[in-house]
């Protein structure tokens, strides 16, 4: 048997001033599958977990535990506008997996650029170069992959420019 985590969203139903009330009793009634709930004025979402051979059986038994335990909690049947079906053993690894990208300061793109914090600060200011996604007090950010992109193409010249002969 595998264990499943089932997510279903109803919009449609019996929100108000008594919505947290019911959301409690929908949480003691959902007792031993983990569930977590959320609402909205006229939408609930609930995620449970259920025990099952397939996506399809854990499914029905999902709903049919969350729609009955609607019902009792007062929210009504409502309507299902979203499912979303997974393993336990593939959200544990969603959870796992950072939702944010790498990200850079001024002494990390130097690094990546292998020249000093005052000269990625002068080449920031080309316009060939990332803008940066945020500046802080601390100095710009920016995406890692864009600095590495930047560093794929840039002609880097060793050494100060000549100066022009006077004359």
């Amino acid at each position: 048997m595998t264990e499943w985590v089932v997510r279903l969203e109803y919009e449609g139903v019996e929100g108000g001033e008594a919505a947290s009330d019911r959301v409690d009793t929908l949480l003691d009634l959902l007792e031993g599958t983990e569930p977590v709930v959320s609402h909205g004025p006229d939408s609930v979402a609930v995620l449970i977990s259920v025990q099952g051979p397939s996506s399809e059986r854990a499914f029905a038994t999902a709903r049919g535990k969350v729609g009955t335990a609607m019902d009792k909690a007062g929210f009504g049947t409502g309507t299902l506008t979203s499912v979303e079906i997974k393993t336990m053993e593939a959200l544990e690894r969603e959870i796992a997996t950072p939702n944010f990208p790498d990200l850079v300061g001024i002494a990390e793109a130097a690094e990546i650029l292998g020249v000093s914090k005052q000269r990625t600060s002068e080449l920031s200011k080309s316009r060939r170069f990332p803008p940066p996604i945020i500046r802080l007090a601390s100095g710009p950010i920016w995406l890692e992959g864009a600095i590495h992109s930047f560093a794929d193409d840039w002609e880097r010249k060793p050494g100060r420019p000549r100066k022009a002969a006077a004359g």
